[in-house]
């Protein structure tokens, strides 16, 4: 029998939300569909979403956006537990971003097709959306604190999305790339990208070539000079301490990889910034 769910059966008005994360293993044998829209993301083990009578894999990082007339359960992969964590919210809500938004996020963009639309995102963007989430609970009455945490969340796993569907992009590599952009990682070297992927470094390395004409090194000094442009931008900071932040050992390197990149001095592109004003 398939159920109808109601918004109204979850929050109490003014709430704009129900956040909830469950952990289970099997079959929940609850479809339904419901007046509201929800998205939910995958936090660990495998499955597969029961949606409008097909099977949608479901792993580690998947994110989903389901429609309010989508028919769909869920089921854990043979007898594994499967962490889900899932926000539902007024369908208005998501025909108000839709009609905003479509054209510059894939995953709006997919509301037309027959299935809801599916991204991947990296471990680390999965733990900054519980995190968020937990804070948008203390303000779960307010639209404008909900959109901006849908707009991040479309944001972050847009990227993502982007990232993995590069031609020969694996979506291991996808991973790797949007971990590394925390600057705990930079100053571990290129060795530590083959420790991050699980894989050995010299077919690591031939992946990153292959797929961005770069090595292990050159990917990483792209990741910490991305970095230090915005802490050029958005901080104060001495340009000697953005060189450490970023995990260049030396400042001459340093010096030499940004004007390589952008064409011209640290100082000098600060400035440049700062003309804008």
């Amino acid at each position: 029998m398939l159920n109808v769910l109601h918004f109204a059966d979850f929050v109490q008005s003014p709430e704009l939300l129900h956040f909830a994360r469950t952990t289970f293993t099997g079959m929940r044998d609850n479809p339904h569909t419901h007046d509201f829209a929800e998205i939910f993301w995958i936090e660990s083990g495998r499955g597969t979403h029961l949606v409008n009578e097909t099977q949608q894999p479901l792993q580690r990082g998947h994110v989903i956006l389901v429609r309010p007339a989508d028919r769909h359960d869920f089921r854990s992969h043979d007898g594994e537990c499967m962490t889900l964590t899932n926000l539902a919210f007024p369908a208005e809500i998501l025909t108000s971003l839709r009609e905003r938004y479509a054209a510059e996020s894939p995953l709006l963009a997919g509301l037309d097709e027959p299935l809801p639309p599916v991204a991947r995102a990296a471990p680390t963007v999965i733990a900054r959306l519980l995190a968020a989430a937990q804070e948008l609970l203390d303000q779960r009455h307010s639209r404008l604190q909900l959109e901006r945490f849908l707009l991040n969340l479309l944001h972050a796993v847009d990227r993502s999305r982007l990232q993995a569907e590069d031609p020969a992009v694996p979506d291991w590599l996808a991973d790797v790339i949007e971990t590394v952009r925390e600057p705990l990682h930079f100053r571990r070297g290129p060795t530590h990208l083959a420790r991050l992927a699980g894989r050995s470094h010299e077919h690591v390395a031939r992946v990153i070539k292959r797929c961005l004409g770069l090595t292990p090194t050159g990917l990483l000094n792209q990741l910490r000079l991305d970095h230090a442009a915005r802490q050029l931008l958005m901080t104060d900071d001495d340009i000697a301490a953005i060189v450490l932040d970023a995990g260049f050992g030396s400042v001459g390197h340093f010096y030499a990889c940004f004007h390589e990149r952008f064409g011209v001095t640290p100082r000098q592109y600060r400035l440049q910034q700062q003309l804008l004003l």
